[in-house]
């Protein structure tokens, strides 16, 4: 295991790839990478933060508190820093880092609908949580989700709620037509691929699916779109 940071100021280029750490960030940050089961000192008994888990929202979170001259903060990962590994940042190497170290390979519970399988669940256990598992891809969860928890008593979880805290972790440059959704001077860079580098075969399935009825999704992440193809 080894600790990055120190107590009084971010480490340029250190988790650059999911927290965005720089010496302007203000500070005091500690960032702790912890290796397995390993047990580690740190430099100090009590913080004023503590953020379990580094994942998208967890590094966000440190970062922005970071920024806001908020204190000490501690954040804990049980992963480790993944940040050059082939598997993690290279797209086509997509589920090769499924049931490894990276993994914490959640299972469900049978399922009756499904003749009482158990679905495999994958869920990140590294630096930059789950989001490390996607191929690079950047996937907001479906609006239904969040409207059926506000519909069952969660007040404050519609997807209209949510929506500002997802623009405000981003950041991402493109076109006026997709800004209203998304943020431009968040910690979480975010980018879109032009549709005309796309490869034959991705054209080739999206011809299909439109052939098949699907209608085409420009922006998937927008809490607007249906089912389609993008």
């Amino acid at each position: 295991s080894r600790c990055v940071g120190s107590e009084k100021r971010c480490v340029p280029g250190k988790l650059r790839a999911r927290l965005e750490c720089s010496p302007q960030a203000g500070g005091p940050v500690r960032l702790c990478v912890w290796a397995q089961t390993c047990v580690m000192k740190v430099a100090k008994n009590t913080y004023d933060y503590i953020i379990v888990g580094a994942g998208s929202a967890g590094c966000v979170v440190a970062h922005r508190l970071a920024t806001a001259g908020a204190g000490s903060i501690l954040v804990l990962e049980a992963g480790r820093d993944v940040e050059d590994e082939a598997g993690v940042r290279e797209p086509m190497r997509y589920g090769q880092a499924f049931h490894t170290d990276l993994d914490w390979d959640f299972w469900t519970t049978p399922q009756p609908q499904l003749h009482n399988r158990r679905i495999y669940q994958p869920c990140g256990k590294a630096v930059g949580g789950t989001s490390c598992l996607h191929g690079m891809a950047y996937v907001r969860p479906p609006l239904a989700d969040f409207d059926r928890w506000r519909d069952r008593g969660c007040t404050g979880w519609g997807s209209s709620d949510v929506l500002p805290f997802f623009t405000r972790s981003e950041c991402m440059p493109g076109s006026p037509d997709f800004m209203a959704s998304h943020g431009t001077a968040g910690p979480q860079r975010v980018s879109r691929i032009d549709p005309e580098r796309a490869s034959r075969v991705a054209h080739a399935f999206k011809v299909a699916c439109s052939e098949a009825g699907y209608k085409n999704v420009a922006d998937y992440n927008d809490f607007e779109a249906s089912t389609g193809v993008s």
